[in-house]
């Protein structure tokens, strides 16, 4: 039996992220700060399972029911909200783990612990013409969180044009001040370096892209940073090593007669739920005079 409007119903009375764990033969689970806890009153079936995954890819776009099987995606209801779907198989049985994109993003002011990194960075983000900021930790949320936060004081603030791209969204956002362009890989667009080079084509003033993992887009990446774009980065590499290859790349660039300014932030999660930053500029692996 398809199970996905109670499922909806339920993700759908928070305004944070909420997440359920749907594994056969149990209740649909939450997480929270003590644990695990039931979250639906019922028990789902293997059966039940398949049907609810089935439901939701036919609301996703470009979604093949045939697909493989594992995986995420993502899909919205109107005046309801969006959801993201991550799937596998264990024992020839579905595990889903179905999370609805909140709308709320967290202020930087209330996200960071350091006052003055906050300030630095939103004045990075805000008064340069070119550049890479790369944020990189052990929590991929943490990292994500910490831009949108960024994201929302220029939305807020200043009048920009932001082109975000991730395989699947963390926050969805409205405009404001500025412009907000949203895509996700693999469904509004193919891969990581078709939405760059695209993105150029709306030239906008912050390029993002959620969770680097390979050096594919890099040389488009090249050429928007040369064009006055600034490019934010995240990586779960607690030393930001996939990002530093983007620095090789540009030594044309970060030598020009404009040069390229490349800050490194380290995002460590705080036992109060806060972010401790530590920023530092990037080192020149070129050899070259700065």
């Amino acid at each position: 039996m398809n199970r996905s409007s109670e499922i909806i119903d339920y993700l759908s009375q928070g305004e944070g992220m909420e997440s359920l764990l749907i594994i056969p033969s149990a209740p649909p689970i939450s997480r929270g700060p003590d644990g695990i806890a039931v979250a639906l009153n019922m028990v789902l079936s293997a059966e039940d399972v398949t049907d609810t995954l089935m439901a939701f890819r036919a609301q996703a776009p470009k979604t093949d029911p045939e697909s493989p099987q594992s995986g995420t995606f993502s899909f919205g209801i109107r005046k309801v909200g969006r959801f993201r779907v991550s799937h596998a198989r264990q024992r020839g049985t579905h595990v889903l783990n179905v999370t609805r994109i909140p709308s709320v993003i967290p202020a930087i002011n209330t996200l960071v612990e350091d006052s003055e990194a906050a300030t630095r960075l939103c004045t990075f983000l805000a008064g340069s013409e070119g550049g890479v900021l790369s944020i990189c930790g052990p929590s991929a949320f943490g990292n994500q969180f910490l831009a949108y936060s960024l994201f929302r004081f220029l939305n807020e603030r200043h009048r920009r044009v932001l082109y975000l791209m991730e395989r699947s969204l963390t926050f969805l956002m409205q405009h404001e001040n500025s412009i907000v362009i949203q895509r996700e890989i693999g469904s509004d667009v193919s891969s990581l370096e078709a939405g760059v080079r695209e993105g150029m084509l709306f030239a906008p003033h912050v390029l993002y892209v959620g969770n680097v993992r390979s050096n594919d887009a890099i040389p488009s990446l090249r050429c928007a940073v040369e064009t006055g774009i600034i490019a934010v980065l995240c990586s779960n590499s607690l030393q930001g090593a996939p990002l530093l290859e983007i620095l090789d790349l540009l030594p044309a660039a970060r030598h020009a007669l404009r040069p390229i300014e490349h800050l490194i932030v380290g995002v460590t999660p705080a036992d109060n739920k806060r972010l401790l930053l530590e920023i530092a500029p990037c080192p020149d692996t070129s050899g070259q005079p700065q």
